[in-house]
């Protein structure tokens, strides 16, 4: 919580009172994969019993937060992409990639957490629970689970080629050659390769599109590949990022601002910066 301005060490009430009290739709998304790894494992379980309240809404997500989950995936789409990057290729922010599939299990997940037993960490996971009791059908399921895969051993190659953490994929030549063949396919068989990833991410953008932005929303869009941008409402919508800006105490004053008169995308991100900047640098009230 509250990023370079949060407290380095918190207590569980402290945790406990950031959610119930500051906690923005975005944060309590980012809590569904958490899980205890290691340290004191009564403790983890602790703070998973305690963050349950918050990332298993009762009754579900509702349509406020339906709508604030869309309206920050359509920024990430939008901001996030590294620019120059090919969005076919994109294995983490393109197309049908891992972005995509993730925020949409996990949207299932918000709606309808109210059953218990279709409460997963894992993405692969909860599709299978989805499908078990036909919230999606078995075909999307499959079809998000084939491009999670795909998408997955895909960047895994990249960085067992580059050495390090890459995720875009090259769209020919030796670099594509390698790519391929650490991912376990013949060195002749790259562009099959390459096929098959863009085959499988493709036809996962179509679910996606269905399934996590609603057909209110693609039925009139000519393919996939339209601007979710533009189809929702920025009126009540603000950056993460200005959560890191400032202390827990300044949310609310902040959103009396941010959220008023927001008609215009222009004039709503000037006005956005320029509060942005009054509130930077002061200290966070706990």
């Amino acid at each position: 919580p509250e990023g370079r301005n949060g407290a380095l060490v918190r207590t569980l009430a402290s945790y406990e009172r950031y959610y119930s009290e500051w906690g923005e739709t975005w944060e309590l998304q980012a809590l569904l994969r958490a899980t205890w790894i290691a340290g004191d494992k009564n403790l983890g379980m602790r703070f998973l019993r305690m963050i349950d309240q918050f990332r298993y809404p009762a009754g579900g997500a509702t349509a406020k937060q339906v709508s604030e989950i869309r309206r920050m995936k359509a920024r990430v789409d939008s901001e996030r992409l590294p620019k120059g990057a090919d969005k076919n290729l994109h294995t983490k922010l393109g197309r049908g990639g891992l972005t995509d599939v993730e925020w949409t299990a996990q949207l299932l997940t918000m709606q309808h957490c109210d059953k218990k037993h279709l409460r997963n960490t894992s993405t692969l996971g909860v599709l299978r629970e989805m499908a078990g009791e036909e919230l999606i059908s078995e075909a999307d399921a499959l079809t998000m689970r084939e491009a999670w895969i795909t998408a997955t051993k895909a960047r895994n190659a990249l960085a067992l080629v580059r050495g390090k953490r890459k995720d875009q994929l090259p769209g020919s030549g030796k670099p594509l050659a390698q790519v391929a063949a650490a991912a376990g396919w013949p060195i002749e068989e790259s562009q099959e390769f390459l096929d098959d990833y863009l085959k499988k991410t493709r036809r996962a953008r179509t679910v996606v599109d269905r399934v996590f932005w609603g057909e209110d929303i693609v039925e009139d869009a000519e393919s996939s590949e339209f601007d979710h941008m533009d189809q929702l409402d920025w009126g009540a919508d603000h950056h993460p990022e200005d959560s890191r800006a400032f202390g827990i105490g300044d949310h609310v004053e902040l959103d009396k601002v941010l959220n008023s008169d927001m008609l215009d995308r222009d004039w709503a991100a000037d006005r956005r910066d320029e509060v942005v900047r009054a509130f930077r640098g002061r200290r966070p009230r706990l």
